[in-house]
């Protein structure tokens, strides 16, 4: 046998006899473990009381017990990453008769506290993280805001604006349409209008085309003292029913060709194709399992793939509507012309 054969030969029984030595070694020490190494004794973690959270308002605000509960409308709201946009939401929601805003931030580190601080005393928001938490939060508004102050109360996102075709308060409409029951309101919805990025402008002024029918979702105003159980965005639990602005009854979250002669609910949804794409990876606030994950997965992709719906019908009537109420937005008209 040469010399190199009988240093390969060597080597090869080095190592054997140390890979022997390590495996016992793991095997004495693996007798020392116990057989789980999971700590029993853990105390298990409350759950989080989200409903004690502290509530933010602009300081020295009346009290909000004050209020004038005979014909008093308030909004409950869920929102997430949607500083850029509340402003004006807020704004055209209060000169259209809405009395009070309860928001809810989602945000992991109550991103909307200051603008709470500074907006004004209509505006209470509330710190509220965590996944799918919709149900919860529209609970929550309910036994701790709702139900002792305001007459009527609406469920709905920062992407949507309420149009009204025959009044100029929601107050005067409600009192005509929901007496009683619940008021299911069609969205009608709005594309891209053609843009790409983000533009420090208003969404009712950059967003302005719109699908040419209603949409069959329904989002409700609830009338608060005929409420006898739960509560999501697009159904109510009341005694005498939900219908829409003809009369007709509505049952779920759908009314095919709904009417559109009294009132509607404009859906912003995908703003701009930039825009849009974002929303899609952030996902929404209500999506907590598998399911809704994959479809979110599949419209990432689509609006990557250029398939962001884009409108075909011009409709300024929001933006027009705001510049009249809140004089100060016709500025952005003049710095674009």
């Amino acid at each position: 046998m040469s010399f190199q054969k009988s240093a390969i030969l060597v080597s090869v029984i080095v190592i054997a006899i140390l890979s022997i030595q390590n495996s016992s070694n793991l095997l004495g020490e693996q007798k020392l473990l116990p057989e789980k190494t999971v700590a029993h004794d853990e105390p298990k973690r409350a759950p989080i009381d989200r409903s004690k959270a502290p509530v933010v308002t602009k300081a020295n605000c009346p009290d909000k017990n004050t209020l004038n509960t005979t014909t008093s409308v308030a909004i409950c709201s869920i929102m997430k990453n949607e500083e850029a946009y509340v402003d004006e939401w807020v704004d055209y929601h209060r000169a259209l008769g809405y009395e009070h805003f309860y928001i809810y931030d989602n945000s992991d580190s109550f991103e909307m506290r200051q603008w709470a601080l500074e907006k004004s005393c209509h505006v209470s928001v509330k710190h509220w993280p965590g996944l799918g938490q919709q149900h919860a939060v529209y609970q929550d508004c309910l036994r701790a805001f709702v139900k002792k102050r305001h007459t009527w109360v609406h469920f709905m996102d920062s992407d949507e604006f309420l149009v009204l075709k025959q009044h100029n308060n929601v107050t005067d409409m409600l009192q005509k349409y929901c007496t009683h029951g619940a008021l299911a309101v069609n969205w009608i919805m709005f594309g891209t209008s053609g843009r790409l990025t983000y533009e420090p402008l208003p969404v009712t002024k950059r967003f302005q085309y719109r699908e040419e029918t209603v949409n069959r979702h329904v989002k409700v105003i609830v009338k608060v003292s005929d409420l006898k159980g739960g509560v999501t965005a697009h159904v109510a639990s009341t005694t005498h029913g939900t219908k829409d602005s003809n009369g007709k009854k509505v049952s779920g979250p759908f009314n095919p060709n709904g009417p559109s002669d009294v009132v509607l609910l404009y859906h912003y949804h995908p703003k701009s194709f930039k825009e849009y794409i974002a929303k899609r990876v952030r996902g929404r606030v209500s999506v907590v399992d598998q399911k809704g994950k994959g479809q979110y997965d599949k419209l990432v992709k689509n609006a990557q793939a250029g398939k962001a719906p884009n409108g075909t019908v011009f409709d300024d009537t929001a933006w027009q509507f705001l510049k009249k109420q809140v004089p100060w937005y016709a500025k952005f008209d003049e710095i674009m012309a």
